[in-house]
């Protein structure tokens, strides 16, 4: 048998793969001893584990009224004998594997704190394996947040009040997160993914051959595959305004989280340059603003932790999620209460996110995003008062008259019937957004009302959210009256 000579490049680079498997072995034994230490009953003494990295739950809540036990502080209790841990060493973090020598400082360079963001194995966050990936990456996200508006950012947080923010190129903001190290499997935090303002600007662009099928070949926040499926389908659905089916209530998958689109004004004369959305101009407004159709779509991550049904355990079954939610620009800001996007205050008031089970998070974002949807409708609401009859017409007699008059370019009857085309839209749009949360409800809410397991500060998500709800259908009846009394102002 002929000995077969191997060029010695790649002889060099099948060393260079075994030293770091080796590498990466010896790394993971590291980890599984460290992780074995987690388990004793008093994690300070093993080495390697300082008394800084471990804390004990704090069962009483500052948003809870004393001397009231409520379900929330039960939950707690339950699980304030076990010592917590940072959750950097629950999930170890292998990008800098990846690149050889150069490693965490390459990825410091192109990603700031970024890359240190764990896996929680429920949403498949993109890690490049290629500095030319990272590059590709830190681009993206550098245009989408380019545009004022827009924003990536992944907020992490555990049951002791503990918030991590992460964006690309930045310094991590917030404490540390701390968890209970004796859960296996899906991460034992929650976390909320925003990526608002897809559509605005030039990061994405649906006439670009980079797109398949209706999606981007790669957005490279993502990752594909079988568990990436739902993740995909939501991204398209929110970026090609895809009316949910209501044939058959869709929220009894456990996959399909809550979407609905609306219309808002924007206050930019320059909006058709880098938008991706639906859009043109309002008939006759004095400064050139525009309108757009817009959408909010949340993705519920599903994992190994799902609930599946059975209410015996609801609230551990619950506890920990993780939750993608794709808003147009400007749709949350930094006053944002509910969950923050810049430096956190020194105290905090309020409920906070982390507390929530995932039903009390989908509740309260679902709330919120209801609640600014109705806010759109409102500037509707008023710019129709204005361009049908130049507002409060009752109290003068001569303009009312006028609107039953037209002149010789048939200008009145011409903005009489775009109107009409508007309110009929909108009218159907609005009752999207009213639908989507009763199916919602039908779904997901009530059958956990006969069970009485919805713990109190997840009652008061479903609260807001039904009192959101309300306003619309107030809206909506503004919109079915002010139709009638157009079209009978163009009948006349």
């Amino acid at each position: 048998m002929t000995d077969v000579q191997l060029p010695t490049e790649l002889i060099v680079s099948l060393l260079r793969v075994l030293e770091r498997v080796e590498e990466r072995l010896e790394k993971l034994d590291k980890h599984f001893e460290h992780t074995k230490s987690l388990y004793t009953l008093d994690p300070t003494k093993k080495q390697g584990l300082s008394q800084s990295h471990v804390e004990y739950d704090e069962p009483i809540s500052s948003h809870e009224t004393p001397g009231k036990t409520s379900k929330t502080q039960v939950s707690t209790m339950q699980h304030s004998v076990v010592a917590k841990v940072r959750y950097s060493d629950w999930s170890e973090n292998s990008w800098s594997l990846q690149f050889e020598a150069e490693g965490e400082a390459l990825l410091q360079r192109y990603l700031g704190d970024y890359w240190k963001v764990p896996n929680d194995n429920r949403l498949p966050t993109f890690k490049p394996n290629l500095k030319a990936r990272l590059d590709i990456l830190r681009q993206f996200d550098t245009q989408l947040r380019s545009e004022k508006g827009n924003d990536f950012v992944v907020i992490d947080y555990d049951l002791m009040n503990n918030t991590r923010i992460y964006r690309i190129g930045e310094a991590a903001i917030g404490n540390e997160l701390m968890v209970d190290p004796t859960q296996l499997g899906n991460a034992p935090w929650s976390r909320l993914i925003l990526y608002q303002g897809m559509t605005t600007g030039d990061s994405i662009n649906l006439d670009n051959s980079n797109f398949q099928e209706g999606l981007p070949k790669q957005i490279p926040y993502f990752g594909r595959g079988n568990t990436s499926t739902g993740l995909w389908s939501h991204i398209h659905s929110h970026l090609h305004l895809k009316p949910r089916e209501t044939t058959t209530n869709p929220y009894l998958d456990a996959g399909a989280g809550f979407h609905t689109t609306f219309y808002e004004i924007r206050e930019d004369e320059h909006l058709g340059l880098n938008e991706v959305w639906k859009h043109g101009r309002l008939y006759d407004h004095p400064r050139g603003w525009n309108f757009r159709k817009s959408a909010y779509t949340l993705h519920i991550a599903t994992g190994a932790d799902t609930f599946a049904g059975d209410t015996s355990d609801f609230e551990n079954l619950t506890r920990h999620w993780s939750i993608l939610l794709l808003a147009p620009d400007y749709f949350f800001n930094e006053n944002n209460t509910s969950f923050p996007l810049q430096a956190l205050p020194s105290s905090s008031s309020g409920h906070h996110l982390g507390r929530l089970t995932r039903q009390g998070a989908e509740m309260n974002l679902i709330g919120q995003g209801l609640e600014r949807i109705s806010e759109r409708w409102a500037a509707f609401q008023s710019y129709f008062d204005y361009i049908l009859d130049g507002g409060d017409s009752l109290m003068q007699p001569n303009e009312h008259d006028n609107l039953l008059f037209d002149d010789g370019a048939f200008s009145r009857s011409r903005r009489y019937f775009w109107a009409i085309d508007c309110l009929s839209e909108f009218e159907a749009s609005i009752s999207d957004n009213i639908t989507q949360w009763e199916l919602y409800k039908q779904a997901r809410v009530t059958p956990l009302f006969s069970s009485n397991v919805l713990p109190d500060l997840d009652l008061t998500q479903f609260r807001n959210a039904e009192r959101q709800y309300h306003i619309l259908q107030n809206q909506r009846e503004y919109f079915r009256r002010k139709l009638v009394s157009t079209k009978a102002l163009r009948d006349a």
